[in-house]
């Protein structure tokens, strides 16, 4: 995360961290805030999968990209995978 937030600071990028501490529901609720709030784009890194499915369509419905790290989610409608090389970055 040091690097993350290194980076998104040089490059000028305003972020919120929010961990759901690998409560699924509350992941889910915190995905759900930030479409409601109208974010640029979503970060995720989930602590299981499937189940975050809701959050993110409710994202990709709202135009909000979410790109997912750490574990893939070849089912849900994310825009990236960034957590391996191996996987295609553009689902879209």
């Amino acid at each position: 995360m040091d690097g993350f937030k290194s980076r998104a600071e040089e490059l000028g990028i305003e972020y919120s961290l929010v961990d759901s501490e690998g409560d699924l529901e509350k992941g889910v609720s915190i995905i759900e805030n930030f479409v409601e709030e109208g974010v640029d784009g979503i970060l995720l890194f989930p602590a299981t999968y499937p189940g975050y499915e809701t959050g993110i369509k409710a994202a990709k419905a709202a135009g909000i990209p979410v790109i997912v790290d750490v574990v893939d989610m070849p089912d849900a409608p994310i825009t990236g995978f960034a957590g391996n090389p191996q996987f295609n970055m553009d689902r879209e």
